[in-house]
């Protein structure tokens, strides 16, 4: 998780809602250090669960292979539009 935190590029995040006026719940535009609290959260639950955990553009997936002895968790951002019913999906990494 810390690798992730220290690599993933928040502020292009922050960058992509700001433009978009993205707001969540709260009816605000994140900045980077909200963005960065729930990063970590939505990956501490998808640890939790052994599985994934999405909201607010981000998701987690904790993917494992126990014959081989690995597991790894990746974030991902991202959004879903349809547009004259296709389904475009636009994912950061």
């Amino acid at each position: 998780m810390d690798d992730i935190m220290d690599s993933f590029e928040f502020d292009k995040v922050a960058s992509v809602m700001q433009h978009l006026n993205w707001k969540w719940m709260d009816k605000v535009v994140p900045d980077e250090y909200e963005l960065r609290k729930m990063a970590r959260s939505v990956m501490r639950s998808a640890i939790d669960c052994n599985g994934s955990c999405g909201t607010g553009g981000f998701t987690a997936v904790v993917d494992d292979n126990p014959e081989e002895g690995w597991v790894r968790l990746n974030l991902y951002f991202g959004f879903s539009t349809i547009h004259d019913g296709v389904e475009y999906e636009k994912t950061l990494k």
